[in-house]
């Protein structure tokens, strides 16, 4: 059984003990334009920080890893992915390299069903077996030297939208051949194939490598392509300079300026206990309710151009609505007091980020959990309509 050892994108850049690898690094700091976009990402991030009293621990965390060297890592070698069908049918996709588990967080490898962790691990390092009973039951696909590329790493739409586009889209400006011709593990999502979509990468291949997704899948090749973003600001930057690209198929404004309520709709349960009286409220002062399930990324992109103030739930909808909104609009959200004043380490490590993507825009609505949720955007909580009342007075 092969042991895998964990290490940062970053130490690839120095590791001797990548055997066959060929490891390419582009220093985004020698782009002025985006140092520009960095200091003043940090700047509005302190002080927006500072504006709702973020826990110190969560600041400390986010401090330091948008103080992270700025590099875009590619790495092609020899490649295991595993695809790991959760409990709700989502798929975690994973690419082991030779003998390494490449990853920033390591925080949730322990929670990988087929990970089982090694005692010996110690101060040199992290160290991982397979999980044999899941081996054991797997399905496996040799693609021989055919192209192996993780599309999605877990097929969800805001994931997608923040942890896989942009490193999809700056490596399909050199290897789209290498993207396109490498088959899926299971369909995509329709949200994040409209994503792909709109930055011309629809020449997928699409043929589903397992027609009936077991509980683990294994794919291997002589011929992938990991690439890692190191600091999670160039997402952002990234994202932001795809939306307003040509690549990036421009939506048509609405020429209307108006209050937006982007909220859950169909069947996702909103997170807003009063969800009525605050939907009531917000309707009676010019806000239109928009369900972003609802719109293509196009439509919605043109349905929230003429915004002056957009409300929106946590989670994806904040997302989504921090990086479409037009450029002097801002972004009011409902979040649970506990994200920002007590947030969990789960939700310090991948939660709060996805709420601070757009730092000069965005404001918080900050609620009391009524049903508190292990993930803490998740959890439903009662908001104060005199607070929605503050917020729409000045807006």
């Amino acid at each position: 059984m092969n042991r895998y050892k964990v290490i940062n994108p970053i130490d690839l850049i120095s590791t001797t003990g990548v055997h066959s690898a060929d490891v390419e690094v582009v220093d985004f700091l020698a782009n002025p334009s985006y140092v520009r976009f960095k200091a003043n990402f940090i700047k509005e991030f302190m002080l927006l920080c500072s504006r709702y009293s973020v826990q110190r621990g969560a600041y400390a965390y986010l401090r330091n890893k948008y103080s992270q060297p700025s590099y875009l890592v590619r790495m092609k070698s020899s490649g295991t992915q595993v695809n790991f069908r959760w409990p709700n049918n989502e798929i975690k996709s994973m690419m082991l390299s030779e003998d390494l588990v490449i990853t920033a967080e390591e925080y949730w490898l322990p929670s990988y069903p087929f990970f089982v962790l090694d005692r010996q691990s110690g101060p040199h390092g992290l160290y991982l077996f397979l999980n044999k009973d899941c081996v054991n039951s797997a399905e496996f696909v040799d693609l021989g030297s055919e192209p192996l590329y993780t599309i999605s790493h877990n097929n969800h739409f805001g994931h997608f939208l923040f942890d896989d586009l942009p490193r999809i889209y700056a490596d399909s400006l050199m290897y789209i051949s290498h993207i396109s011709q490498t088959p899926l593990p299971c369909s995509l999502a329709v949200g994040i194939l409209e994503l792909l979509n709109c930055i011309d990468l629809m020449e997928l291949n699409q043929t589903a490598l397992f027609e009936d997704q077991p509980k683990l899948g294994v794919v291997k090749s002589s011929n992938a392509l990991q690439s890692f973003l190191t600091n999670p600001i160039m997402n952002i930057y990234i994202l932001d300079r795809l939306f307003h690209s040509t690549r990036f198929r421009a939506c048509q404004p609405t020429g209307q300026f108006q209050r937006i309520f982007l909220r859950r709709g169909g069947s996702y349960q909103s997170r807003i206990d009063n969800h009525v009286e605050i939907s009531n409220l917000l309707v009676a002062n010019g806000c239109s309710v928009v369900n972003p399930s609802s719109y293509s990324v196009n439509a919605l992109q043109s349905k929230l151009s003429s915004a002056s103030v957009i409300f929106t739930e946590a989670g994806t909808c904040s997302l989504v609505a921090s990086l479409l909104a037009p450029k002097n609009c801002k972004v009011v959200t409902f979040v649970p007091e506990t994200l920002l004043k007590n947030p969990t380490d789960g939700m310090i490590v991948s939660g709060l980020v996805y709420h601070l993507v757009n730092p000069a825009k965005q404001e918080f609505i900050v609620g009391t959990p009524s049903k508190p949720h292990p993930v803490q955007t998740s959890s439903i909580c009662y908001y104060r309509p005199q607070d929605v009342l503050a917020h729409l007075r000045v807006s």
